[in-house]
């Protein structure tokens, strides 16, 4: 089971249930994997998959982060909670709410295009609230046309 914390990354935007098994699963030697971060997750996602068939993650939404991270982010509260046994279709919900193209993040899209999950939200039944209302965008994003990714604002 994930359990991973919401936020943005200096190298791949966002994170949450495939970012979690890089600092869960990789040695002290992980950072030397940031130049091939998108397709490192995309490998330990597939490795989980093959070694333990019941993966499932919990996006505790209470307190997210905002900003570049890990070091600078600052807390927004959202009380969301999102659970999924699809690694790539709750980091593509997520990535969603967070006002980002989902299949613009690299990770996501060759993990979707690998058939290790679905990475396009309209390919992914959502139960509960409706998510797509524009007032559940976080504080950092501001949509741009077509759903292009958005920045995670910049470290001050």
């Amino acid at each position: 089971m994930h359990l991973p914390t919401v936020k943005c990354h200096i190298y791949t935007t966002t994170t949450g249930a495939m970012k979690n098994a890089f600092g869960g699963l990789l040695n002290t030697k992980r950072h030397y994997t940031h130049s091939w971060i998108h397709r490192t997750l995309v490998d330990l996602l597939a490795i989980q998959k093959e070694i333990h068939s019941g993966i499932f993650a919990i996006d505790g939404w209470h307190d997210v982060r905002q900003r570049p991270g890990p070091r600078t982010m600052i807390p927004v509260i959202k009380d969301y909670m999102l659970a999924s046994s699809d690694q790539v279709a709750i980091d593509a919900v997520a990535a969603k709410m967070m006002g980002f193209d989902p299949m613009s993040l690299e990770f996501i899209k060759v993990a979707h295009d690998d058939g290790l999950g679905v990475g396009d939200p309209r390919d992914i039944e959502l139960v509960g609230d409706d998510i797509s209302r524009e007032s559940w965008a976080f504080p950092w994003g501001q949509r741009r046309e077509q759903g292009s990714a958005t920045s995670c604002g910049s470290a001050r």
